[in-house]
Order: structure tokens, then sequence, then C-alpha cells
């Protein structure tokens, strides 16, 4: 059984191009964290960092139990499309 049916050849334009869009979204994404980080440390406790890090891990805590419903919600709803598939 030949496997390569459903595979499309690239030429090396688009190699390229596919590899310096993801190289451009993964710098933005390491800059956006980054400057969230920033910020951060700018503004929750500027002159204590260790009660600058507990409050941040204490909002990403509380952020992540608010959102946990959704976040089960999305995986549910996509677990339930792919059985669709099958």
């Amino acid at each position: 059984m030949n496997l390569r049916i459903f595979r499309k050849k690239h030429t090396r334009l688009e190699l390229w191009k596919s590899r310096l869009e993801a190289f451009l979204v993964g710098s933005a994404i390491i800059l956006f964290w980054r400057g969230i980080w920033n910020l951060a440390d700018q503004f929750l406790f500027p002159h204590h960092p260790i009660y600058s890090s507990l409050a941040s891990l204490i909002i990403g805590v509380g952020i992540l139990i608010l959102t946990r419903n959704f976040v089960n919600q999305f995986i549910d709803d996509a677990v339930e499309e792919a059985e669709e598939f099958e």
C-alpha cells in the first residue's frame, strides 16, 4: 500500500517560506511573553521580585482554575468532532 497518495510535493521556495513563517511566529510569541513578563515585573511589586513572582503564580493559577471548564468543553468538542470522522 502506498501512503504517499495524500502527500503533496513541496517546492524549495514553499519549504523556505514555511520555515520563515515558523521562525517569525515563534519569535513573535517569545517576544510577546517577554514583554508580558517585563510588564509584570515592573508593575507587580517592582521592588520585591519574590512577591512579584508569587503574585504572578497566584494570578496564573486563578486564571487556569476559572477557565478549566472552558478548556474541558473545548477538548470535549474536539474529541466528539474527531469521533464523527471515524
